[in-house]
């Protein structure tokens, strides 16, 4: 993900802010090593740092059932270095130079070297998750990474001009971006030693505020400037990641008989960045993008509101709201 703003901060200041202190502190406890080769790589991406969504998303999910334990906080720090790590691996196949705005580790280091600590911090996620005295830890965690490998291989390995449908690219965001949500919040559960019927709530929750955030980003990657993604419009369609606005635009288009494939669209785009966004302004893909967010965002909040009110639950609605739904 590029932008990760959250407009929340003074609400989730009031409900976490400890945790999110003592979360700070371990992950850079974690990330931290007696090898003086390894150390800078590890300080380049503790100083790297994004807007700490999913480690949010564990506190106030484990805020939902009770408050949250500071015991719990190298699972908020698993979580951040599994994100992190993936998106390490996804710069180097992506072959990206910039993320928010900075260099990637690749572009500082190279791609050897990239691959190699993404490995590592995989390794330490493992080794957080074996120190913990609950066994669905680990068996989530594994879960996980073996899902957000199927999604990044099956949009790799598929022909890339064969229409992308959008029940194809809800599998794969369930698989990567929201799978790692759902874990989230299933992980801030088992922290707050909540029952099977909560757990299952906020597995769902989870899932559906994953999906929403990626279309978000979706329309994002088209609808934002560098400055405020640090990538150029339409660069992740150019990446071969094939996103819900490109797709919506690509099933009215073929259905209005347009003879247009996706390699047509990419060929273009490298003529100019403009065309891209034409074309998906054309065909209501960002129009019909929306609908879908706000179809999952419905799900979330209604689930979100079968727990008891509480402060947690109305930052999370706002999260919901403001970082997984608006699109300024």
């Amino acid at each position: 993900m590029y932008n990760e703003a959250i407009t929340t901060r003074e609400q989730l200041s009031d409900c976490i802010r400890e945790e999110l202190k003592l979360f700070e502190s371990e992950y850079k406890k974690q990330l931290e090593t007696d090898n003086d080769l390894l150390q800078p790589v590890l300080d380049y991406i503790v100083d790297k740092r994004g807007k700490r969504i999913r480690p949010i998303v564990f506190f106030l999910s484990q805020g939902l059932v009770c408050k949250p334990d500071s015991k719990s906080v190298s699972l908020a720090a698993m979580i951040e270095i599994l994100h992190t790590a993936s998106l390490i691996h996804d710069d180097v196949v992506d072959r990206s130079k910039k993320r928010r705005g900075s260099d990637t580790l690749n572009a500082v280091w190279n791609n050897k070297v990239s691959v190699l600590m993404g490995d590592y911090l995989l390794a330490k996620v493992l080794e957080i998750g074996v120190a913990h005295p609950s066994k669905r830890v680990l068996e989530l965690i594994s879960q996980v990474v073996l899902k957000m490998g199927e999604g990044e291989l099956h949009h790799t390995l598929r022909n890339e001009d064969t229409a992308f449908s959008v029940e194809e690219y809800l599998s794969v965001v369930r698989n990567k971006t929201a799978g790692l949500f759902s874990a989230a919040c299933e992980l801030g559960g088992l922290a707050a030693s909540a029952s099977p019927d909560q757990i299952k709530r906020l597995d769902a929750l989870g899932e559906n505020v994953g999906i929403c955030f990626q279309i978000r980003d979706d329309i994002l990657d088209l609808n934002s400037s560098f400055d405020r993604m640090g990538k150029p419009a339409g660069q992740d369609f150019l990446n071969g990641i094939v996103t819900l606005p490109v797709i919506c635009a690509m099933e009215e288009a073929l259905a209005r008989g347009e003879n247009i494939s996706y390699s047509d669209i990419q060929s273009k785009y490298l003529a100019g960045d403009t065309w891209i966004k034409a074309f998906v302004d054309r065909y209501r893909g960002i129009e019909k993008a929306r609908i879908r967010i706000e179809a999952f965002s419905d799900k979330a909040i209604q689930i979100l509101k079968t727990f008891e009110p509480s402060s947690y639950r109305e930052a999370f609605e706002e999260l919901i709201v403001n970082d997984c739904v608006r699109v300024e």
